[in-house]
């Protein structure tokens, strides 16, 4: 029997397109309960977080119910050079880790 060779992922450090990952991950993770259960609990854990944010930001973030309308928020509001930057970070981490889930699965 072959020896299984160790794997190395590696994830780049910055993308300007969240939105068309995180879209492109949506599709995929209808077939993938696990990756669905990922997404709807990234989407429960960033609106705990909320709060966190300064009243202004807050307010602008607050009215979303999933992953794919908190990113829609986000763009809008970068064309507007309105975003958060935490918010970049954390739609950044979940469309990379998404799509490791989605190409695991």
């Amino acid at each position: 029997m072959a020896e299984q060779l160790p794997r190395l992922i590696i994830f780049g450090d910055q993308d300007e397109d969240t939105l068309s990952y995180i879209k492109g991950m949506i599709l995929q993770s209808r077939n993938l309960p696990y990756a669905s259960r990922f997404l709807r609990d990234c989407a429960d854990e960033v609106q705990a977080l909320l709060p966190g944010l300064d009243a202004e930001e807050r307010c602008r973030y607050s009215r979303f119910e999933d992953i794919l309308e908190l990113a829609v928020i986000h763009a809008e509001l970068l064309e507007k050079d309105l975003s958060s930057e935490a918010i970049t970070t954390v739609l950044f981490f979940i469309s990379q880790f998404g799509d490791l889930i989605v190409y695991a699965g």
